[in-house]
């Protein structure tokens, strides 16, 4: 039976006294300062100086409080013990930095149990720094730690690590990697958390089937340069009330998309919204251990991305997973307007869409179908067509209005099987509940049978035998529904059940969205019911906090997560998350893009793509003086790429292209502009190439011919070509100036290569 167990209270009480023992024993509390002296008491008024020395010092049960300033060299805490942890703690929050040394991780958890680290900052000293490490670590609290600046990637990193919980922490910024990489390990909770701005991906669990045991709750997960999650088969994870939002088909991340393998897993209500690129929520398993199976996919809401919502390819790997009861809407503006795409050699047992709102299409086994013709199939059933009617759909506030079709429209999510009464209910499928993973501090869910007033909250879950034990006793029918509590006659499809009177989640809103830098945007946490006695906090990426149900506050220019945390006095909390883009409009004559490739140009290892498709030789450096990227073919028949896909290409504003280039005699390359693909596939015009590049595809007459002279020599190009072909394209995906693959990578030789030292997208031609 999973997540079951059975405690002797004698075990138990002699636990309880041990603990007490230890913790009484040894409490200290010591102190440090980047002006304290190691031979001192580390005592308030004669703090100790270095990390290295505190952690020698505090035992079981201790407590070290760090004096603002920095803190270079590494924290290895000595282990703690169970109910006397060895604390860390800032005096005040995030102002004790720990730079850590010129390499590696400023904190290394080793075979290290019981260890807290609260209010703590983390910008390493060097390019070369990272955060936190563990292996072999258990009991870890992690708790409201601010971390930035870590450039190289694998900022956190975790091996073989058990019950460790990320609470309140905001980790920001990556040029290379991976931020968060958790191997081989179990029971970990990310809770309130910020995980924004990386390059491959935000958060890794890898290698597949190597994880278990995990809850995401509550946090920001907002790509910015690149894409979000990359979770690779854990078995056990519920992912609720979380946002993926701004995600971008970035320098160092190979796509868009965000993956969530998994098995015996939830994903639930949860935000996807404002994300940019070709790919989302990418059901399509590239290895044979990545799996998607006995997944429950409810009550989200997908909306407004550039790519479509969910793909699933057909694999043996998808088993058994149902979505249910999610909003999907507005999403591929730019192309066919496809909610989900369900491809050829799926059954109902692999995957089935059950009660979704869908506003726009879906292709199924190739074929593109209105929303509302595909209501009734084994695939694809009770789908509600149209609009969300949602309060504010352009600021995101993914709320049912007064007469939303959003309301009473969701799907029951199982039944009875039989009359009953007691605490032991059998089901037909008990894995769309969450029931704790029996993690320290954590609860099963509350649910509602037969009637809404009829609820008990889950202890335990046997999901093999479908058997949920409740902490009341409860009677119930044979075929009465179960399900998480409701109003009405049935579950609200969406993130909000109208109307709720227990305490749920509320809706993060920023307005306005987007906003000015200084401008005073209004925060609200919006609720169905808010207890008199609830206390809203919230955390923001700037390490403000804020106090109540609607705050005010203005940011500088960037794109910032909101984190809210709601508590009543009895003990409940509940949690969710938002955000808010702050940018200042642009000019008028100002381009889109302007790379230059140089030490001044801090965006180009975002916004241009090398490395991906294949396996080529790239860089950025000088040549002739200038600062150029550099692409190169280091074997024959290699691809050689250099993309950029700018979020919001409007070709009719932004519709001359400038590129300032050298090109080896003899290689292939070519320039392209591509829209958003369609239901018919690629969009792509390929409006310049060197002779060795030609034929180009599609056959154009007027395209222009680039020289392969070895010389410095500048094209123009306007992307409404891309008209000709396809009238109705407004907005842009990519540009491309690479070594032309598609029909002529043959021709790619060892030692091909080009150089581009400018690129401006923009409104005006320079010459």
């Amino acid at each position: 039976m999973k997540h079951s167990s059975e405690w002797s209270i004698i075990p138990v009480l002699a636990l309880c006294l041990v603990t007490f023992m230890v913790s009484s024993a040894s409490a200290a509390t010591y102190y440090l300062s980047p002006v304290g002296d190691d031979t001192a008491t580390g005592s308030e008024d004669q703090p100790w100086a270095t990390l290295e020395h505190a952690a020698a010092q505090a035992g079981p049960g201790d407590t070290v409080v760090l004096a603002s300033g920095e803190y270079p060299g590494v924290l290895r805490p000595s282990s703690g013990a169970e109910g006397a942890p060895v604390t860390f703690r800032a005096a005040e929050r995030h102002h004790a930095v720990l730079t850590g040394p010129e390499s590696g991780y400023a904190v290394v958890l080793e075979d290290a149990e019981h260890v807290q680290l609260e209010g703590l900052a983390f910008r390493p000293a060097t390019p070369e720094g990272r955060w936190i490490y563990g292996e072999r670590a258990t009991s870890l609290e992690l708790t409201d730690l601010h971390m930035d600046e870590c450039e190289r990637g694998s900022g956190i990193r975790m091996i073989d690590c058990a019950d460790v919980r990320f609470t309140d922490c905001t980790m920001l910024g990556g040029m290379a990697g991976n931020m968060v990489y958790i191997s081989d390990s179990e029971r970990l909770i990310f809770e309130g958390c910020e995980i924004s701005g990386s390059a491959h991906a935000l958060l890794l669990f890898l290698p597949d089937r190597s994880v278990s045991d995990v809850v995401i709750r509550a946090c920001v997960f907002g790509g910015l340069t690149g894409r979000t999650l990359l979770i690779d088969s854990v078995d056990y994870l519920l992912f609720e009330d979380n946002i993926i939002v701004r995600g971008f088909d970035g320098g160092r991340s190979a796509d868009s998309r965000f993956g969530y393998f998994a098995t015996n897993s939830i994903f639930r209500g949860s935000r996807v919204y404002d994300n940019w690129g070709t790919r989302l929520f990418s059901i399509a398993p590239y290895r044979d251990t990545l799996d998607f199976g006995r997944v429950r996919v409810y009550n989200n809401v997908f909306h407004g991305n550039s790519a479509d919502a969910v793909t699933v390819r057909n694999h043996d790997n998808i088993q058994d997973s149902i979505f249910a009861n999610n909003v999907f809407s507005e999403n591929e503006p730019f192309g066919s307007e496809r909610q989900i795409i369900i491809h050829e050699g799926n059954t109902a047992e692999d995957i089935q869409f059950i009660n979704n709102l869908v506003e726009g299409s879906i292709e199924l086994e190739g074929e593109l179908h209105a929303a509302a013709d595909l209501a009734d199939g084994e695939i694809v059933r009770g789908t509600v067509a149209g609009a969300p009617g949602f309060t504010n759909a352009d600021a995101w506030e993914h709320l049912p209005a007064a007469g939303s079709p959003l309301i009473d429209a969701g799907a029951f999510f199982t039944q009875a099987t039989a009359d009953g009464e007691g605490q032991r209910l059998v089901v037909e499928d008990a894995q769309w509940f969450y029931d704790g993973y029996g993690l320290p501090g954590e609860r099963g869910d509350l649910i509602a049978v037969g009637t809404a007033d009829n609820v008990a909250r889950i202890i335990s879950a046997d999901y093999d035998e479908n058997v949920l034990e409740l902490d009341r006793a409860l009677q119930w029918g044979q075929g009465d529904p179960v399900s998480l509590p409701w109003t009405g006659h049935a579950p609200d499809i969406g993130v909000v059940e109208a109307g709720a009177e227990n305490l749920v989640p509320p809706v993060v809103v920023a307005n306005p969205y987007p906003a000015e830098p200084g401008e005073i945007v209004t925060l609200r946490a919006i609720m169905p019911t808010l207890p008199a006695d609830a206390t809203v906090r919230w955390h923001l990426t700037d390490g403000t906090v804020l106090e109540g149900a609607e705050v005010r506050h203005s940011f500088e220019e960037g794109e910032w997560g909101l984190r809210v945390r709601v508590e009543c006095t009895d003990g409940e909390v509940v949690r969710a998350a938002g955000s808010v883009v702050v940018e200042r409009p642009r000019g008028a004559d100002e381009p889109l893009i302007h790379s230059t490739f140089g030490p001044e140009d801090t965006e180009a290892w975002w916004r241009w793509q090398a490395y991906r498709p294949g396996d080529t030789e790239w860089r950025r450096g000088e040549i002739n003086g200038l600062h150029a990227m550099h692409v190169r073919a280091p074997e024959d028949n290699r691809w050689m790429p250099l993309r950029t896909n700018p979020r919001n290409w409007d070709i009719d504003r932004d519709s001359l292209i400038t590129v300032h280039y050298r090109i080896s005699e003899g290689a292939p390359v070519g320039a392209y502009v591509e829209a958003f693909p369609n239901h018919e596939g690629t969009r792509r015009v390929w409006l310049a190439g060197t002779e060795a590049a030609m034929p180009l595809p599609g056959g154009r007459e007027d395209v222009q011919v680039l020289i392969d002279d070895g010389q410095w020599h500048t094209l123009h190009l306007d992307a409404r070509a891309i008209r000709e072909q396809w009238p109705d394209v407004t907005i842009a995906q990519r540009f491309a100036f690479e070594g032309q693959w598609q029909t002529a990578r043959s021709e790619v030789s060892e030692g091909d290569e080009f150089w581009v030292s400018e690129v401006i997208i923009g409104p005006n031609d320079p010459r």
